[in-house]
């Protein structure tokens, strides 16, 4: 996955996260298609937060 920095998002759930962190990279990857920005090189990035109890 490219390293987008500008690609965020959430869900209910670590799958409807990854549902949606899909969608929002492709939307990201057509846009800067469309402007005729670089696609930058592919990268590694994860950030996840857990619950834990108080």
């Amino acid at each position: 996955m490219p390293e987008l920095p500008e690609v965020h998002t959430q869900g209910e759930n670590l799958d409807q996260a990854r549902e949606m962190v899909r969608d929002a990279i492709e939307l990201v990857l057509d846009e800067r298609r469309t402007r005729g920005e670089a696609i930058p090189p592919t990268g590694w990035a994860l950030v996840e937060s857990v619950e834990i109890a108080a």
